[in-house]
């Protein structure tokens, strides 16, 4: 810790390796998907897994909870560091981690060691969220949600292609060739990263740095979270949001197998439907950045119930889950983007540590999605999932309506009015 502290001054000394910042952000959102998706490789799996180790559906459950909630732990210890040392060797030293954590899940002889590695892998892979407010931090006040909107494509592009990935591969190679492929690629990227990543510059550290101490940056986020009330709301969103994506995900290929015989592959043709919830989520942006955040928020949760209604009816009808899945992702990425670009507003000081809060209780929800989800579809097959789906999306849209009502009629349309809440 006290290397990378020193390293925060001498990166000031150091001149940046790229001619405009702006420029990096492409760069940073293929970083982000590529690390995101290490820990989404597993879901489509698990039905794999569970023939390859021997364990059922309730076991693969815990361990798909165990990489989410090291996801939430590194989120609550490592991201706040991105807003207090150069993000540099913050993110190639966590990525070089990832690495040797996805060996680990290559080799795993049993699902003990698996479920150790895919824990270490989640808590290694929050370098995606380390990328994101660093891509906002390059960008102006006009233009944040659109930034925010760009590298959250890089990070859904990435959640796909490790379904599509892990499909497809896992069908013809095995899952374990899947997860040695993923660590040759965040190798690569970990190579790319070193070579092109500058040190931060002046600007970049006025927009959004601290100068304080780590355990003073780890006690801001629990003030943050109490101070901010609009940081909390947007907390109840994600935690019911990813717990949705997280318990349909966890169950999918399993209800794929045994209510219409399809293997892996399918679960790859499943994914692709994801390109919808790509296509939406920077115009959901676009459209927060001129003030409609709340609309776009309650729009988003309430197509999140519809769709949760139609995926009980996908139990026995194939069209009506994929449409189903196509609405939930919609839904799911159009609120998590119109959140992003809030919490970045409402304290451009601590960006990351507003991304500590909100993702830790995504991640927090996608791991009681998955452990609830697969309880529920072991008792009473996909309508167990479905019912857990639309219990979480009317508590989300609950929350959203009570938040509504509080609230004088013009705030509904001012702009960013989470910010005066």
């Amino acid at each position: 810790m006290t290397t990378l502290v020193k390293g925060r001054a001498s990166a000031a000394e150091t001149p940046p390796a790229t001619p405009g910042p702006t420029s990096l952000v492409p760069l940073l959102a293929v970083g982000a998907g590529v690390a995101v998706a290490d820990n989404y490789y597993l879901q489509p799996l698990l039905a794999l897994v569970g023939v390859d180790l021997g364990v059922g559906v309730g076991t693969l459950g815990l361990v798909s909870a165990l990489a989410l909630l090291g996801y939430a732990l590194g989120l609550l210890l490592v991201v706040p560091l991105g807003d207090l040392v150069d993000r540099r060797p913050l993110v190639t030293g966590i990525l070089g981690l990832t690495t040797v954590s996805l060996a680990a899940m290559t080799l795993a002889p049993s699902v003990g060691v698996l479920a150790v590695a895919a824990f270490a892998v989640g808590l290694t892979s929050v370098v995606a969220q380390v990328l994101v407010p660093y891509a906002v931090s390059l960008a102006d006040d006009a233009s944040r949600g659109r930034v925010a909107g760009t590298m959250m494509s890089g990070v859904l592009g990435g959640i796909l292609a490790a379904r599509v990935v892990a499909g497809l591969g896992g069908g013809a190679l095995g899952w374990r060739a899947v997860y040695a492929g993923a660590t040759g690629l965040t190798a690569a990227l970990l190579v790319v990263l070193l070579r092109r990543l500058p040190a931060e510059t002046e600007r970049h550290r006025r927009n959004g740095r601290a100068d304080v101490p780590y355990r003073e940056v780890l006690k801001g986020v629990a003030r943050l979270a109490r101070g901010e009330p609009g940081l909390r709301v947007r907390a109840v969103y994600g935690f019911c949001g990813f717990a949705v994506f997280s318990a349909i995900w966890t169950t999918l290929a399993f209800h794929l197998r045994d209510a219409f015989g399809l293997g892996a592959p399918a679960v790859a043709g499943v994914a692709l439907l994801g390109l919808a919830g790509i296509l939406v989520a920077p115009r959901a942006g676009a459209l927060a950045d001129r003030g409609r955040s709340v609309l776009v928020t309650g729009g988003a949760y309430a197509l999140l119930l519809v769709g949760t209604g139609v995926l009980a009816l996908g139990a026995d009808s194939l069209p009506l889950l994929l449409l189903g899945i196509v609405l939930c992702d919609v839904a799911l990425n159009s609120g998590h983007v119109t959140s992003l670009g809030v919490i970045y507003r409402l304290v451009p000081h601590a960006r990351s540590r507003a991304t500590t809060v909100y993702m830790t209780a995504v991640f927090l929800g996608g791991a009681t999605g998955s452990v609830v989800a697969a309880s529920a579809y072991a008792a009473a097959g996909w309508s167990g999932t479905a019912a857990v789906c639309a219990a979480l999306a009317a508590v989300a849209l609950l929350r959203w309506l009570l938040r509504l009502a509080g609230r004088a009629p013009r705030a509904r349309d001012e702009p960013f009015p989470e910010a005066v809440a």
